[in-house]
């Protein structure tokens, strides 16, 4: 990981932290019995959102893991070959 100062390295970095905070809150919704926050309680209005931190916090990981899982799939990867680009399969 050399580009550390530019949005790469951070996003790389906020991924590798959502990727090891996913399993772990996962697992505490699953033993507190609760679901998976929705996109609407965890940004939607104040009287619609849930009062739990541990909650919001897996609701946040779980909306950082697939803004930037959706920002890396609509970026075409590139390579040259002999002067011609060709574009690798999705």
């Amino acid at each position: 990981m050399k580009a550390t100062g530019s949005a790469v390295g951070w996003l790389q970095g906020l991924l590798l932290a959502a990727a090891m905070a996913a399993p772990l809150l996962s697992t505490y919704a699953l033993m507190s019995g609760r679901a998976l926050p929705s996109f609407l309680e965890v940004l939607g209005p104040p009287k619609g959102r849930t009062p739990l931190f541990m909650t919001n916090m897996l609701g946040i990981t779980l909306i950082v893991t697939t803004l930037i899982a959706s920002a890396n799939r609509a970026q075409p990867r590139c390579s040259t070959r002999a002067g011609a680009i060709s574009r690798s399969p999705p």
